[in-house]
C-alpha cells in the first residue's frame, strides 16, 4: 500500500498575522509533511521554518496565483504532539497571537535549520581599547555613526559574551552597524565552543526514602488518589520555607514512575536548576533538564531523550513546560507565585498558567508549590476551583528565623554618614563568622550606586534614550542604563549646571559586596547578581561554592532570593526593603512582600538558629509587620481587600495594550482612536473598564515613546471579547507604531 501523499499543507509561520498559509506539496517531496512537522517554505522574499498544521487533496478558497512549493520536510518524526498542538492553540486564542507565534513558543528554538551548533561566533573589538575609545569620540555624536558607536561601548564597557543576536537584542538595532564595524576592521567574529550541558544527567540514587511527616503525608494523600486515577486537577501546596514540600515532589514523582508516567517539574530560575538536580538525583538515576542557557543542539539532545523516554522527568524553568513527553503524570511548579513565570515577549504567556492547562490536556495532576501563594491562587483554592493543602511547620528541629527591623533614618542619623550597614547587621555578621555559619545580604539593585544627581542644581543623570536614571558601576567606571545598555563616562562635574558636584544616592550590590569586604577583610565575600553571572557555569560555580563553605558571605540580587537551601546559613541581610514598594504598579506591595519572605526563608534551614535584619527607611508599613511576624495571612486579607475595592486581580482580568514609536505624536494619535473605539465597544463600565491612554511609567525606552491602555474585564466572557477586539491591532503597520498586547500582565512598568 503506497503511502498517502497530500497535494497541499497548511503551513504556520512566525508572524502576527493571524491565519495559516497555503502550500503544495512536490510530488518529489520526501519524507511526506505530517502534521506537526517542521517545514521550509519561501516566504515572501526569504525563506522560513514553519510548522504543519493541517494536510488536504482540495483547497477551500480560489488561489490568486500559483501556489509556492514546501522546499523541503525537516522532521520524519513531528516534534509537535497533539497535546502541544492543542496548548499552543490555547496560547493563540487566549494571548491574542498567531498560531505560528504559539507554536514558536511552544517548539523553544526548533524553527530552525540547524541540526547541531557546538561552537558559537561571539563579538570582539578588533583594535586596541585606546584606539576604540578615540573612535568614539570622534564619531559618536554622529548620527551616521550613532548605533556603530554604541555597539562598541557594549563591547568596551559591558563585561560578558555577545553574539551579534545578543547585541541586536540589547540594543534593539538590526545587524546593519555590526556588519559595517566588522567590515571596517573595528570588531570581529570569534568562533568559540558553546557551554556543553549533558543532555541527560545521571546520578547514583539514594535507595534510602524519608519517611513523610505528618503534614506531609496529609499533602501526599490528597494530591496521590490523582495521580494514580490519571485525573486531572489542582492543588495549591501551601508550605512555609522549610516545611519539606520538594520531598512531597518527590514521592509523587515516585508513584507517577510507577504507573509509567513522567513528570515535569518547573523552577522559577536558571539558577535554581543544578540545585534541584541534585536533590532529584539523590533519588533518580536520570533527569534531563532544558532552559534557555542551551544551545539549540543541546535542547534537541535533550528533547530526543524525552521523546524517546530515556528519561522520564524534566526540571527547567518556564520554557520546560513545553517539554515533549508522553503519558505525562504530573506536573509540578515550584515557587508558582514568582513573576519570572512569565515571558515578557510575544506570546506573553505565564507558564504556571499554561502547565494548568497542559495537566487538563494531559489528564494529570498539577501541584502548585509556594510558601507566599499568588493572590490569584489563594482565591482560587477559596472558591474551590483548587485544592488547599497547608504545611504550617519546618521540618526537624529548624525554626522559623527571628527577624530584626533596623530603621535607617536613625542608624544614619547615628552613625553622621550615609551607610547601608547598620550597627545589627555587621553584629550579626561577625557572629555568623566567629561560629562558622555563612550570611546572604540581599539588594535588589545591581550597580554600585543608583541614581547621580548635582548637589547644586538637582540635575538627574538620566539615559538619554531611556526615561530612566542611569547606574554607577564602578568596576568599568561608567554609568549605565540597564534598559538599552547605553553607557557614559561617570561625570565629575554637572553636565547640567557645570558647577554642582555630582552625588551618589542609594547603593547596589557592586557597593555592598566593596564595603563589606573593607569591614570583614578575612571574611571570603562574592557577589552574585546579572553582571557576574554571564554564563551558565557562573551560577552552579557559585553556589558549589557556597555550599562547600568556601564562600562565608554571598551579595547578591533576587538570584540568592529563590529556593536555594543552605543549612549553614544563619544570618540574612535585607540592606534596604523599600527599593520595590513603591513603583507604580499595583501589585508593588506584593512583590515586596514576598521578595522579603522568600530572602528570610533562607536563613536557619539547618540545626543552627537563623536571624534576619530587615533594614528599611519605612519601619511602621504594615508590608514590614506582616514580614516580621512571618504573617502570610494578614497580609493577603489586607491586600485582598485593596484588589476588590480598586476590582484588580483576582477580582477582575486585565489586558494591557502598549504602543511604542520613536514619536511622541503618532503614539498619542494612534492610542488614542483605539481607547475611543474600545469606549465604543463595550460601553458598560460595569463590565468592561478602560483606563488610559496614559504613558507607561518608563515612558521612553530605546528612543521610543510608550503609551498604554489597561482593560479591566469583570467576566470571562468579555475578556475573551475584548481580546479578539484587540487582537488585529498587531497586524496593522501603522507608521512603524509598535504594539504590544499583553493578556493577564505582571509587569505594569
Amino acid at each position: 500500500m503506497s503511502e498517502y501523499r497530500p497535494k497541499y499543507a497548511s503551513i504556520a509561520i512566525n508572524t502576527p498575522v493571524d491565519r495559516e498559509f497555503c502550500y503544495s506539496v512536490p510530488s518529489e517531496l520526501t519524507p511526506v509533511p505530517t502534521v506537526g512537522a517542521r517545514v521550509q517554505v519561501e516566504f515572501g522574499t526569504r525563506t522560513e521554518v514553519g510548522v504543519c498544521v493541517g494536510i488536504s487533496d482540495e483547497l477551500d478558497f480560489k488561489p490568486r496565483g500559483k501556489i509556492k512549493p514546501i522546499l523541503r520536510v525537516i522532521d520524519d518524526q513531528p516534534w509537535m504532539s497533539d497535546s502541544l498542538m492543542k496548548l499552543a492553540e490555547f496560547i493563540k486564542e487566549h494571548y491574542a497571537t498567531s498560531l505560528g507565534e504559539a507554536l514558536t513558543a511552544v517548539l523553544t528554538g526548533e524553527l530552525s535549520l540547524q541540526k547541531s551548533r557546538r561552537k558559537i561566533s561571539i563579538l570582539k573589538l578588533a583594535k586596541s581599547t585606546d584606539f576604540i575609545e578615540a573612535w568614539i569620540n570622534e564619531n559618536g555624536a554622529n548620527n551616521k555613526y550613532e548605533k556603530q558607536a554604541k555597539v562598541l561601548n557594549v563591547l568596551l564597557h559591558v563585561p560578558g559574551e555577545y553574539t551579534v543576536q545578543n547585541i541586536i537584542s540589547k540594543l534593539d538595532i538590526s545587524s546593519s552597524p555590526i556588519e559595517t564595524l566588522i567590515k571596517n576592521g573595528l570588531v570581529e567574529k570569534v568562533v568559540i565552543d558553546a557551554p556543553i550541558v549533558s543532555p541527560i544527567i545521571e546520578g547514583e540514587p539514594d535507595l534510602s526514602v524519608p519517611t513523610l511527616i505528618d503534614q506531609q503525608r496529609d499533602a501526599f494523600n490528597t494530591i496521590v488518589p490523582h495521580v494514580r486515577s490519571r485525573s486531572f486537577r489542582t492543588a495549591l501546596l501551601h508550605g512555609i520555607t522549610g516545611s519539606g514540600k520538594t520531598e512531597v515532589y518527590l514521592h509523587l514523582i515516585e508513584e507517577a514512575l510507577k504507573i509509567g508516567r513522567g513528570s515535569i517539574v518547573l523552577v522559577p530560575e536558571i539558577a535554581l536548576t543544578p540545585q534541584m538536580i541534585r536533590v532529584f538525583l539523590q533519588r533518580f538515576p536520570a533527569v534531563a533538564v532544558l532552559h534557555s542557557m542551551m544551545t539549540e543542539a543541546e535542547k534537541r539532545d535533550q528533547k530526543l531523550r524525552l521523546r524517546e523516554k530515556e528519561a522520564r522527568i524534566v526540571i527547567g524553568p518556564r520554557s520546560a513546560v513545553f517539554a515533549p513527553m508522553d503519558d505525562v503524570g504530573l506536573i509540578v511548579v515550584d515557587e508558582e507565585h514568582e513573576y519570572t513565570y512569565k515571558q515578557e515577549n510575544t506570546p506573553r504567556y505565564n507558564a504556571r498558567d499554561i502547565a494548568i492547562i497542559r495537566a487538563q490536556i494531559e489528564n494529570c495532576p498539577i501541584v502548585l508549590g509556594s510558601a507566599t501563594p499568588s493572590l490569584e491562587s489563594l482565591h482560587n483554592s477559596q472558591i474551590g476551583k483548587y485544592d488547599y493543602i497547608s504545611m504550617p511547620r519546618r521540618i526537624g528541629s529548624s525554626e522559623l528565623p527571628f527577624v530584626e527591623v533596623v530603621d535607617l533614618a536613625n542608624e544614619m542619623a547615628m552613625q553622621r554618614r550615609y551607610n547601608f550597614l547598620s550597627r545589627a547587621l555587621v553584629a550579626n555578621v561577625n557572629a555568623a563568622l566567629e561560629e562558622k555559619s555563612q550570611t546572604i545580604l540581599f539588594l535588589n539593585r545591581r550597580g554600585y550606586t543608583g541614581q547621580m544627581h548635582c548637589n547644586v542644581c538637582g540635575h538627574v543623570m538620566t539615559c538619554g534614550s531611556c526615561s530612566i536614571a542611569m547606574t554607577r558601576h564602578k568596576k568599568i567606571n561608567r554609568m549605565l542604563c540597564h534598559y538599552c545598555y547605553s553607557n557614559i563616562p561617570v561625570p565629575v562635574k554637572c553636565p547640567s549646571c557645570y558647577r554642582g558636584d555630582m552625588k551618589s544616592l542609594g547603593v547596589g550590590t557592586e557597593h555592598i559586596e566593596e564595603d563589606i569586604a573593607t569591614v570583614f577583610p578575612n571574611a571570603k565575600v562574592v557577589r552574585m547578581d546579572s553582571d557576574t553571572m554571564n554564563k551558565k557555569e557562573d551560577y552552579e560555580n557559585v553556589l558549589d561554592s557556597f555550599r562547600e563553605g568556601e564562600i562565608d558571605i554571598l551579595v547578591g540580587t533576587q538570584m540568592v532570593a529563590k529556593g536555594l537551601d543552605f543549612p549553614n546559613v544563619t544570618v540574612i541581610g535585607i540592606i534596604n526593603a523599600d527599593s520595590a514598594m513603591h513603583h507604580a504598579d499595583f501589585r508593588a506591595t506584593e512583590k515586596t512582600f514576598f521578595l522579603l519572605m522568600q530572602v528570610a526563608g533562607r536563613s536557619g534551614r539547618g540545626i543552627k538558629p537563623g536571624k534576619v535584619i530587615i533594614q528599611t527607611f519605612q519601619p511602621k508599613h504594615p508590608i514590614i509587620k506582616y514580614a516580621v511576624n512571618h504573617d502570610y495571612s494578614s497580609f493577603s486579607s489586607f491586600e485582598m481587600q485593596f484588589r476588590k475595592k480598586l476590582a484588580y486581580p483576582p477580582f477582575a482580568k486585565l489586558i494591557r495594550v502598549e504602543l511604542s514609536h520613536v514619536k511622541e505624536e503618532v503614539i498619542r494619535e494612534n492610542i488614542t482612536g483605539i481607547a475611543s473605539s474600545l469606549r465604543e465597544a463595550f460601553p458598560n463600565r460595569n463590565v468592561v473598564e478602560i483606563l488610559g491612554p496614559a504613558p507607561c511609567p518608563i515612558a521612553k525606552i530605546r528612543d521610543k515613546y510608550r503609551y498604554q491602555i489597561l482593560i479591566k474585564t469583570k467576566t470571562r466572557g468579555a475578556q475573551s471579547k475584548v481580546r479578539e477586539f484587540v487582537k488585529p491591532l498587531r497586524e496593522k503597520k501603522v507608521r512603524g507604531v509598535h504594539v504590544v498586547i499583553d493578556v493577564d500582565p505582571l509587569n505594569m512598568m
